[in-house]
């Protein structure tokens, strides 16, 4: 599963990230436009995301149009992203990008993670945020260098990631008879992959 391998395993179990079934696979970073029939004739359809959620018991496979649901599209191509970063401070900043479309109510704590990542520890003065990271790290700021604090980081990390699944996978079910499937033997194109 490629999304554990975001946290290294000796991080796992305190976040429950090794024991979480994941619903929503392979959401691509980059949306689609384009689809292959069987026969090779190319086709333009509604900028569209990908992904595939546990449906029914099997991994079905989705586009989720910008046009008709914008959040759930920001959001798989955001999840998408995740894959693809390599620095941890990124990936928890894209992740909760993801988050932030889908949770009105955003957890604290893992808010006050992202604001510690993204801002200088003298401008985060909202009490909240700062007694959130005091409580989590025992300051305002996060050290990469402290043991501990990464300990703390990626438990959040992991938190983060299941309640993003989690949050993800029902909006997409939600909108599910307004997405699209792709018919067997079909093929996804890229802008680049068609030729002008």
């Amino acid at each position: 599963m490629r999304y554990r391998h975001l946290v290294p395993d000796r991080h796992q179990k305190q976040s429950d990230l090794y024991c979480h079934d994941f619903l929503v696979h392979q959401p691509w970073h980059r949306p689609f436009k384009f689809i292959e029939l069987a026969n090779g004739d190319i086709r333009q359809f509604e900028v569209s995301a990908f992904c595939k959620i546990v449906h029914n018991g099997t991994l079905t496979p989705m586009l989720v149009r910008q046009s008709e649901t914008p959040v759930e599209y920001e959001a798989v191509l955001l999840v998408g992203k995740l894959l693809f970063e390599s620095k941890r401070v990124q990936k928890y900043l894209t992740l909760h990008k993801a988050y932030e479309c889908l949770e009105p109510n955003r957890d604290l704590t893992l808010s006050a993670v992202r604001h510690a990542l993204a801002h200088a520890e003298s401008s985060l003065t909202r009490p909240k945020t700062r007694n959130a990271l005091i409580k989590l790290f025992g300051s305002a700021s996060i050290d990469f260098n402290n043991h501990r604090h990464v300990r703390v980081f990626y438990q959040q990390f992991g938190r983060l990631l299941i309640k993003t699944d989690k949050l993800l996978f029902a909006r997409l079910m939600q909108i599910l008879p307004s997405t699209f499937g792709i018919p067997s033997g079909f093929t996804l194109l890229h802008d680049w992959q068609v030729e002008r």
